[in-house]
């Protein structure tokens, strides 16, 4: 087994094992390596790629998201082992105290991850919209970029609860200049809602992911965060994205039951794992 740097030159070799990666996790992994291609590594086995890595470490933070996923037919060989090494070397060199990943519930990659010494943090719900097309949905403002340290605080506030409950890090959304880029990106595909001019609850839906779903909390209750979800819904069909999805954490049960009435379905569960970097 031999693996190397993922760079441009083998972006075909990663569409090849891209193309068997569940769509749950296809969008994650590809927008990883979008944003982060020095991350990327990629596992040979005779000439043929067949597993790959990647994560958004970098320097300054204390925790960074990872995914290995192996071909199927090359599993239990070594390579995802070898991969997540490779991940784990450059988190302890960038000073990283924290791995974390996503494992499918029904997987056997969980004891792949125990076997490595993670351990199981927190669950979350992959859901799809299945509902009715939403009628006589309200109209939003659009985000735009002299909002942004008046939208990462107000998102950042109403977060923290869940944020703490999970573990993850940093405990509040910070005004990075990669967040202002990517919302500067997406800034079409965002909404907001404005009081006094300060922003109180938003929502996105780039890409077809429903997502950044928030709403101060003394204005909940009031069918705010249902008017902005259908809205991104309608967004993402008028654009032909297929399927509209969301990711939410499990026990966040106000948001669940949200999303299920408005018919969004469970299509299956990732259990997010840990692994402390243990110094040299």
């Amino acid at each position: 087994m031999k693996i190397i740097k993922y760079d441009s030159l083998f972006v075909r070799d990663i569409s090849r094992i891209l193309d068997a990666v569940p769509y749950s996790k296809k969008t994650e992994i590809s927008l990883l390596l979008d944003t982060y291609p020095e991350n990327g590594y990629i596992a040979y086995s005779l000439g043929s790629p067949v597993a790959l890595a990647c994560s958004d470490i970098i320097g300054g933070r204390t925790r960074a998201a990872f995914h290995v996923f192996v071909l199927p037919s090359y599993r239990r060989r070594g390579a995802g082992t070898g991969l997540f090494s490779c991940i784990y070397k450059q988190g302890r060199e960038e000073g990283i105290k924290n791995l974390i990943c996503g494992i499918d519930s029904s997987s056997e990659a969980a004891h792949w991850a125990e076997k490595l010494g993670m351990k199981k943090k927190y669950s979350s719900e992959y859901m799809t919209f299945h509902g009715e097309l939403p009628q006589n949905t309200e109209q939003f403002e659009k985000y735009c970029d002299s909002m942004f340290y008046d939208f990462v605080e107000a998102e950042g506030t109403a977060f923290l609860p869940v944020r703490m409950r999970t573990g993850a890090e940093p405990l509040r959304l910070q005004p990075t200049p990669n967040v202002r880029s990517f919302l500067s990106r997406a800034q079409d595909d965002y909404f907001v809602v404005r009081k006094n001019g300060s922003v109180v609850a938003g929502a996105g839906c780039y890409r077809g992911e429903v997502s950044d779903v928030f709403v101060s909390s003394d204005l909940r209750g009031r069918g705010i965060a249902r008017a902005l979800v259908e809205r991104c819904i309608v967004h993402c069909r008028k654009k032909r994205y297929t399927p509209v999805f969301l990711n939410v954490v499990s026990d966040n049960l106000p948001a669940v039951n949200l999303y299920r009435s408005l018919g969004f379905v469970t299509e299956n569960t990732t259990d997010f794992y840990v692994k402390a970097i243990e110094k040299e």
